[in-house]
Parts: C-alpha cells; sequence; structure tokens
C-alpha cells in the first residue's frame, strides 16, 4: 500500500504533544464557558497544521433540543470554589480547587453558605427511603456512574447531596478521583425539567476512611456546591484539507472533557496527521475532514445536517486512542447495516506498523463512538481504534494519561492508514474481492459448525454474504471502479445449498419470527418524543434497531444481533424486547406487523 514518500517520518510527534496539552489546560476545568476559548484554539491550531475552510458551529445547549434523539444536555458551569469536609473538622474530603472535576458534571447548587447533615452509605439496591436533609455517601463497587434513576430518588426524598466513590478504581489508585459524567436518566446527562442534587466525587481513600467512621458512630459533613445549570451554547469546528475530489473521508474526535488522553490527546494527534498529510500529499485524491465536538451529543448536532453528512463517504473515530496502561488497540469493524472497505485496509497497516501492540477486532456493531453508520444517522460508515484505559477509567492517575513514547509509532502508522484511504488506488482494489472470498469462507465455516439451527445458519450465512458484498461495493463507489464479485457470490451458493433446513424455534422465537419491525424515527436514547413523565429507563441495542428495516422479522434482527454482539438472547430478553418495542410503538418510533 502507497501513501506517499515519507508520510511517516513526516508526523510531528511534539508538536502533537503540544496542541494536546495546550488544549488539555483550557479543557480541564470543565466549565462552559470555557468552551468558547477551546473552540477558538482549536480554530487557530487547525490552521497552523494547514487545514483549510475551517468553522465553528454553534449548537443550544438548553436541554431541549435534541437530534437523532439525543437531547443536547444544558450547560453547566462551576462558578466558584465547591468543597465537602467533615463538619467541625478542618478535614476537607473534596476540592474543586485542587480536581475541578471534584463536582460531578450538572451537580446541582447548594444554598452559598452550604448544607450540613448526617452522613449515611448506600450501596446501588439500598433502601432510599430514610435520606432527608443527609448527605449520602454512594459506594460503587463495579465502575459504573451513579445511575440517574437512583440520584433522582435521592434528591426526590430529601437528601442534602451525595459523595459518590468509585472503589473499583479505587484498588489500584486509593488517591484519584472518578470523573462521574454519565448521571443523567435519559441519555447520559440530564434534559430541561431535572432538578440535580450536589455530587462530589470521593477517592477510593477518603470513601474507605468516611466508612471506617460510620462504623464508630455518626458522621456529619458540611458541603458547598456553587455550580448554575443554564441555557447556553457548544461548538464544533470542522475543517478541509481539501483533494482532487470531493467526497471526504473524515476523522473524528471529541473535546471537552478533563483529561488528555480522553481526549484532547485525539486532537493534538488529527493536527499532527494532518500536517503530515498536507506536507507529503499537498492535494490527496479525496478531501480530508476532521470534525471536533463534544462526544455524542455534538456530532448528533453536526450530522443532523445532510448537505454535510452526505459529503462524508466514510470516518475513522480517534477518540481515546492512547492509554498509558497497555499497549493494545481494539478496531471496531464498519457496522454490519452500513459496511464499509476500511475494514479491509486500516487493520493491515497498524498491525504491520505496531509489532509491539496487541491488536483485536470488534463486529460491526453500533456504539456511542460509531453511532453514524446508523442510515437513520448520518448514514456514514464509521471504524473506531480505541486504546482501553483499564479499571481506572474517567480517572485521574497514570493508566489514564498519554503515552508519548508509544505515539512516535503510533501515530505514523495512523497517518499512514489515512493517507491510504485519502489515496486508495485501481492497483489495490482488485485485490479485494479475494480478501473478501477468504474472510467468507473462513467465517461461514465457523457459522456451518456452530451448534443453531439450519434456520438460523442461513440468516447468519446470508448477512455475512451481504456485509461483504456490502463492503466491495463501498470500494467500488469510492473509487468509481467495478470489481468481480461473482466468484464470491459463488461460493456463497454452494454455501447455502448444503445447509439443512430444519427449523427448531422455541415458541417465544416463533413469536419474534411473526412480528416485522420498521423504525419510524432514529433509536431512542433520549426517549425524546415521550412525555417526560412517561419515560421509561433503558438503553436501546443500537445495532440492533438498525436492524429494523420492515424486511426482517424481529427473530431475524435478534440473531443478527446476537451474532455480531457475541451474546444470545433467551426467551427472556426476546420477551422483554417484545415490550419494548409495543411501548415505543405507542410514541411512533416503531412500527409493528
Amino acid at each position: 500500500m502507497k501513501s506517499g514518500k515519507n508520510i511517516l517520518s513526516a508526523v510531528d510527534v511534539e508538536a502533537a504533544k503540544r496542541w494536546t496539552e495546550e488544549l488539555y489546560a483550557l479543557e480541564k476545568g470543565g466549565s462552559y464557558a470555557n468552551f468558547p476559548a477551546v473552540a477558538e484554539y482549536c480554530r487557530k491550531s487547525l490552521a497552523e497544521a494547514g487545514f483549510e475552510n475551517i468553522e465553528i458551529l454553534e449548537h443550544s445547549a438548553d436541554g431541549r433540543q435534541s437530534c437523532f434523539d439525543c437531547t443536547m444536555p444544558p450547560a453547566w458551569d462551576i462558578c466558584g470554589r465547591s468543597f465537602l469536609q467533615i463538619a467541625g473538622e478542618n478535614m476537607i474530603l473534596a476540592d474543586t480547587g485542587e480536581i475541578s472535576y471534584a463536582a460531578a458534571p450538572w451537580s446541582g447548587a447548594t444554598p452559598p453558605e452550604g448544607v450540613t447533615g448526617e452522613l449515611i452509605a448506600l450501596a446501588p439496591g439500598d433502601d432510599v427511603a430514610d435520606v432527608k436533609n443527609k448527605w449520602v455517601l454512594l459506594t460503587i463497587y463495579d465502575g459504573s456512574n451513579p445511575r440517574g434513576e437512583l440520584l433522582e430518588k435521592l434528591r426526590s426524598n430529601g437528601a442534602a447531596g451525595v459523595a459518590a466513590v468509585d472503589f473499583k478504581g479505587g484498588q489500584d489508585y486509593p488517591d484519584a478521583l472518578r470523573w462521574f459524567n454519565g448521571t443523567g436518566r435519559f441519555g447520559w446527562y440530564p434534559v430541561a425539567g431535572e432538578e440535580r442534587l450536589p455530587l462530589f466525587a470521593l477517592s477510593g481513600r477518603t470513601g474507605k476512611m468516611l466508612l471506617e467512621k460510620l462504623a464508630t458512630g455518626k458522621v456529619f459533613l458540611h458541603g458547598v456546591m456553587n455550580t448554575k445549570i443554564y441555557s447556553g451554547k457548544i461548538y464544533t469546528i470542522t475543517a478541509v484539507i481539501p483533494g482532487k475530489s470531493a467526497v471526504e473521508y473524515a476523522l473524528f474526535s471529541h473535546i471537552y472533557e478533563p483529561f488528555a488522553a480522553d481526549n484532547s490527546f485525539g486532537f493534538g494527534s488529527i493536527c499532527a496527521i494532518g500536517r503530515a498529510i498536507r506536507e507529503q500529499l499537498g492535494t490527496p485524491e479525496k478531501t480530508l475532514r476532521v470534525v471536533f465536538s463534544m462526544e455524542f451529543y455534538g456530532f448528533a448536532a453536526y450530522l443532523a445536517d445532510k448537505s454535510r453528512a452526505s459529503l462524508i463517504a466514510g470516518a475513522l473515530n480517534m477518540d481515546a486512542i492512547n492509554h498509558r496502561k497497555q499497549k493494545l488497540l481494539k478496531y471496531f469493524d464498519s457496522p454490519l447495516c452500513n459496511p464499509f472497505f476500511a475494514d479491509w485496509v486500516i487493520p493491515e497497516i497498524l498491525t504491520g506498523a505496531l509489532e509491539d501492540t496487541a491488536f483485536i477486532r470488534s463486529g460491526g456493531i453500533l456504539c456511542d463512538d460509531t453511532f453514524p453508520g446508523d442510515p437513520l444517522c448520518g448514514n456514514i460508515p464509521v471504524n473506531w481504534c480505541m486504546n482501553p484505559s483499564g479499571t481506572a477509567h474517567h480517572c485521574g492517575c497514570e493508566d489514564f494519561e498519554a503515552d508519548w513514547l508509544w505515539a512516535e509509532k503510533e501515530l505514523p502508522a495512523f497517518a499512514d492508514a489515512v493517507a491510504n484511504m485519502l489515496q486508495y488506488s485501481f492497483e489495490q482494489i482488485v485485490e479485494l474481492p479475494k480478501i473478501a472470498e477468504a474472510e467468507f469462507l473462513g467465517k461461514s465455516r465457523m457459522i456451518c459448525e456452530s451448534n443453531i439451527s439450519g434456520k438460523e445458519k442461513h440468516l447468519l450465512i446470508e448477512t455475512l454474504f451481504d456485509y461483504l458484498l456490502g463492503r466491495l461495493r463501498s470500494a467500488e463507489k469510492y473509487c468509481k471502479i467495478e470489481v468481480d464479485k461473482s466468484n464470491l457470490e459463488k461460493l456463497f451458493r454452494q454455501t447455502v445449498e448444503k445447509i439443512d433446513m430444519k427449523n427448531d424455534l422455541s415458541e417465544m422465537e416463533k413469536k419474534a419470527s411473526q412480528i416485522t419491525v420498521l423504525r419510524l424515527k432514529s433509536t431512542p436514547f433520549s426517549f425524546a418524543d415521550i412525555p417526560l413523565a412517561e419515560r421509561k429507563i433503558f438503553r436501546c441495542p443500537r445495532l440492533l434497531y438498525a436492524l429494523f428495516d420492515g424486511n426482517r422479522n424481529l427473530w431475524e434482527s435478534i440473531r443478527i444481533n446476537d451474532w455480531i454482539c457475541g451474546k444470545r438472547s433467551d426467551d427472556i430478553a426476546i420477551q422483554q424486547e417484545i415490550e419494548n418495542l409495543e411501548y415505543f410503538a405507542k410514541y411512533n418510533y416503531v412500527k409493528l406487523k
């Protein structure tokens, strides 16, 4: 594969580090008041890196505006020092003067003088009735965020506030704080009309100390939370390196979060990759588009503009690609509902260049970082190559920092992969049918050897064939060249002819096979079209809902989703999904036949 003479050596890792650290310095406060400065810094840095047509797009952050059923949360600021202490003692437990995310995002405010109350300890699932005027020590052992529904129960029962401890991350880093960002009830974040409690983050060591004190007697806390929730703005920053074709290949990365590795590193890396491409390729064959915004929410607002989304043929999400914890990259194939040939390009380049890095593949799902692959949410096939952060996720510890020594190899490899996508040529595309045939033979053999019914084997092999055929067609469209797909079609026919079509479905599976689902709107996330009082609290599997095209029955959609996600939905799970769909049908999200 060819990308340009010196693309590997042209990546300036020191410049990437500077862009990363300067952006991080602006973002780490976590307040929306800093976002205009963040956007302006991105604009200046992109210009320095050689990008053109730089735009700063404004979106309302009011808790009401929704795109793809994703309701933008209201703006939130820390307006002064916020802290939590043991009442009557000079012992500070959490202090935004030291770490901004000691106050969890969208924490509610206390009166200016603060609130004093008795402390009680609760674990998720405990009774929350007796919390009036009390501070609640919420003990979390599974690495999750405090659940929005639990926080609402505590608020409605009169709790003074919450101090949450991530004991999972605290095992390795007892003095680090977790950034508790996903505390909304509908979606990740709150929407208009939701009242919020003060929510402090405590270290594992502090949480353990408080539990020990509670074991010997009563403890009282005093907390001051100087915050405000209001109708504000966020900004998407986008730019291009123009190519010979107006067709765009895009790089996505989120901003506005208080860590360097997740994710000002993504911005700094993309700037360095773009400058290397501009210097070495001049005008590439395809246009390189870059987009930076608030994770998920900002991208939904950007891609809701179909005139912008329609220009992007494919994208690579570069969120969280470098943590110090481990040299491991997890590559997410293009979504099953939106195949893209980059799956045969990017992994080969990265694995060849990064011999010291473990590399694993994940099926073509739709997650929060690849959601634009949904035909109703942008219709852009997105790959994501992420580096897992380990147990201490969103945590102020060394494992959640960038590894700049690794970056010296990693960033040139990513630059080479992006350059290849921009320059993809006839010599490369003619080899793709053979790659597709080999992949079909390997995966279809595994399906045939699995312990499932013949009907399900036929379904999955047909799905695999359509997916690989879709990848080939995406390459043809991208390069305006046709390839010979006849041998892949022949292999498919030969394989399915050998399958015994014995149908062995349970009664619940038969029930699901008699239901056909058609999505009328994008997959529910914030449940924006449902009155607040009537909203239920659960997450919808994105890939499953993207398969509801009005042609597949529910059993087919569930088994395809299971296959890609590596799970097996039992009768109870199928019945629950039927009930969920009946609920959404009432609000015209889906139509059931």
